[in-house]
């Protein structure tokens, strides 16, 4: 399998352009290309980006990184073993690619609480607009942010 360790001085740019260059190799993935089979055809853009979304939060298990290690991998790998947010936010672009949806890769970097967050994952353009389509949040739906996701699921009240 097929892995690179990114060091924290490698920039959320450069981040990212790894990431899309592993999500169109992943589109090209014989495996990759076998699970988009498994969505539903005659669907809508909408309904096609939501049959992907719970096929990956019922298939692909979040794996985190090692402890203090910030790796990449192949999106075949995640295929097989599962991973962390943008193992999966770089699946969900292959798959939808392969679907014929455009989507992208987002990175985060907000601070929360005192403590900064990192976290990438995909959009899908639906008639006109960017959507946010989570796969490493369990339970996310289509449009709803990841920390909207994760306060939901929480159960946590949220103003606004």
């Amino acid at each position: 399998m097929t892995r690179w360790i990114i060091a924290d001085t490698v920039p959320p740019p450069a981040r990212i352009a790894l990431l899309d260059q592993l999500a169109a190799e992943g589109a090209r993935d014989s495996s990759v290309i076998a699970l988009a089979e498994l969505v539903p055809r005659g669907l809508s853009a909408t309904q096609l980006a939501e049959s992907l979304l719970a096929l990956m939060h019922r298939n692909i298990p979040y794996r985190a990184d090692p402890a203090g290690q910030e790796v990449f991998q192949s999106v075949r790998e995640t295929l097989a073993e599962g991973g962390d947010c943008e193992d999966l936010a770089a699946l969900f672009v292959s798959i939808a690619t392969v679907l014929g949806l455009r989507a992208r890769l987002v990175w985060l970097h907000q601070q929360i609480h005192g403590a900064m967050l990192n976290h990438v994952y995909p959009q899908v353009l639906l008639e006109g607009a960017w959507v946010d389509a989570d796969p490493s949040v369990a339970g996310a739906r289509l449009g709803e942010s990841p920390a909207s996701a994760v306060a939901r699921l929480r159960g946590v009240r949220t103003t606004g």
